[in-house]
């Protein structure tokens, strides 16, 4: 804690004064207390925003993941629980949930843009910056057009190698057609917490229906909204209208 409290002094001295910071629920070893208090130890640092992430255990994608397999895990109501507990703090320390995932004080123009339904979301997260592309720089990086994306390779080698080439690195990417760029919208709109017009959507509906009945979803002949209960939910109710999404068991 003090290594980062240093570190936000040096920034606020060198004037930089919008800071975030991002926490880890669910890893191993952690408990609830220990939640709390990591909270509370950040809210002292008085953030204007913070983002909430729960660890991804993927050891077939990160080998050295395999070390942690000797500690134990929170369990996946545990996790719930730890994103309760740090929901519960932060509330009440002036900080409100933006969206899935992150919270911003309600000074911040985060929130300001939450209430005048000028936020929006990218793959990156919450924003109030209404640019339509990000650049991505570095290992794994992604670069967003208003019609396409890229990534970067994640091979460091094969990086640099390119870069000195005088070559994007770049390793993959997609051009999005119409379906896309409508679907995008709407999930954007969804994960915003706006109320959406799922009219062309049929399918969509139908599994709206089955999450309307949960009370996860409040739904009129034409559009389709959020509950308060239903946020922890919200990737679930976006997820009907992604046309590549294919549930599969395990």
């Amino acid at each position: 804690f003090e290594t980062v409290q240093q570190s936000v002094l040096d920034l606020r001295r060198a004037g930089i004064r919008k800071l975030n910071f991002d926490l880890m629920i669910g890893l191993p070893l952690q408990t609830l207390d220990s939640v709390r208090r990591s909270v509370k130890q950040a809210i002292s640092l008085c953030p204007d925003r913070l983002a909430v992430f729960a660890y991804a255990h993927v050891p077939w994608m990160k080998k050295q993941q395999k070390l942690l397999e000797k500690y134990p895990m929170p369990d996946t109501r545990e996790r719930f629980d730890m994103m309760l507990c740090v929901k519960e703090e932060l509330e009440k320390a002036g900080y409100h949930a933006i969206g899935i995932d992150h919270f911003a004080h309600e000074t911040d123009s985060l929130y300001q843009a939450l209430k005048n339904k000028t936020m929006r979301r990218n793959f990156q997260g919450y924003t109030d910056d209404q640019a339509q592309t990000i650049l991505g720089f570095g290992l794994s990086s992604i670069t967003a057009f208003g019609g396409a994306y890229v990534q970067n390779t994640t091979d460091a080698p094969e990086y640099r190698q390119a870069i000195e080439a005088g070559k994007f690195p770049i390793s993959r990417g997609r051009i999005l057609n119409d379906e896309d760029t409508k679907r995008r919208t709407v999930i954007g709109e969804i994960m915003c917490g706006y109320d959406t017009d799922v009219a062309e959507y049929p399918k969509a509906r139908m599994k709206l229906e089955q999450l309307e009945k949960e009370g996860l979803v409040v739904m009129n002949d034409k559009h389709t909204k959020i509950t308060p209960e239903g946020w922890p939910f919200a990737r679930v109710v976006a997820s009907c209208f992604d046309g590549y999404f294919e549930p599969q068991e395990g």
